[in-house]
């Protein structure tokens, strides 16, 4: 069905935007005893001739806590070359026989990329510290909330995109704004009256970090 969304931003007028990526942390270690807030900082650049509005709702360009489970970032050992096991997390949402709806209600599931200007979305890992020592004089447990799990202490691991989040399955030519505001839609639009051409995200750059105790 043709509607007046395509006909404002058709997302086939034009060259295909480009989505590139480059990934950094802070600090340059994990301490898993969660003394030292450690993030992943995405930097998104779009490739585009003028403003594109994407669905970052369940990718790496949204700071969902899903991005550092299973189906997010990968964590490959540089010394052996194995990704590390992650976490997998079950995220459940109902939207509805409409599916998300083109709307101020659901700007937060919206991202506006301009050309040329760098888009940061940092990513923190959340850790929780050890138990205290006890009455025994056992030695603490770590206590892993999910997101460093199947990362061990004294090895260095390179960030990758994971298959599941890195690709961006909506987008439209427009800004946030004059996407969600349309004036004379019949009705209300949703994501699914429109199936464009996907967009990976483009690794232009790793990082790499170590974990230590």
């Amino acid at each position: 069905m043709t509607t007046l969304l395509n006909w404002l931003w058709p997302t086939t007028r034009g060259s295909t935007p480009e989505i590139h990526v480059s990934l950094s942390v802070c600090p340059k270690a994990l301490s898993r005893s969660g003394s030292v807030p450690f993030s992943i900082i995405l930097t998104a650049t779009l490739r585009a001739p003028r403003p594109v509005t994407v669905l970052s709702f369940m990718t790496l360009l949204s700071t969902s806590e899903k991005a550092l489970y299973e189906g997010g970032f990968t964590f490959t050992d540089t010394n052996t070359g194995v990704p590390a096991p992650r976490a997998n997390i079950d995220l459940c949402y109902d939207f509805g026989d409409g599916g998300i709806l083109l709307g101020q209600e659901n700007a937060s599931m919206f991202l506006e990329l301009q050309p040329g200007i760098p888009c940061r979305v940092e990513h923190a890992l959340r850790l929780v510290p050890p138990a205290p020592e006890d009455a025994t004089g056992a030695q603490p447990i770590y206590v892993d909330k999910g997101d460093a799990s199947g990362l061990e202490s004294g090895r260095v691991y390179k960030i990758g995109l994971g298959d599941e989040q890195a690709t961006i399955a909506w987008w439209t030519y427009g800004t946030k704004d004059d996407v969600l505001n349309a004036e004379g839609r019949s009705g209300k639009e949703s994501v699914d009256d429109t199936k464009p051409i996907p967009l990976p995200l483009l690794l232009d750059k790793t990082a790499v970090f170590e974990v230590v105790t």
